[in-house]
């Protein structure tokens, strides 16, 4: 149990610093908006509520990415 908790703490730790890291008000609207999203649509059918977490992960992933990838400049 004790290790379980460690790990926990290690995951938040990361994901805080993920998050303040590239700190992003549109950014963290719009994921909270398709987490909501993502949480009423799960919430219709019990067997979709295992996904909810991964789903939400990707979209968190895919938002930053996109992110990284429009804010650099174009090179010619």
């Amino acid at each position: 149990m004790q290790n379980q908790s460690i790990d926990e703490m290690t995951r938040k730790k990361l994901q805080d610093r993920f998050v303040k890291h590239n700190e992003n008000q549109v950014q963290i609207g719009l994921i909270k908006f398709m987490n909501e999203s993502i949480d009423e649509f799960a919430s219709y059918h019990i067997s979709r509520v295992p996904a909810i977490e991964f789903t939400q992960a990707m979209i968190f992933v895919v938002v930053r990415l996109f992110t990284s990838l429009y804010d650099k400049p174009l090179r010619h």
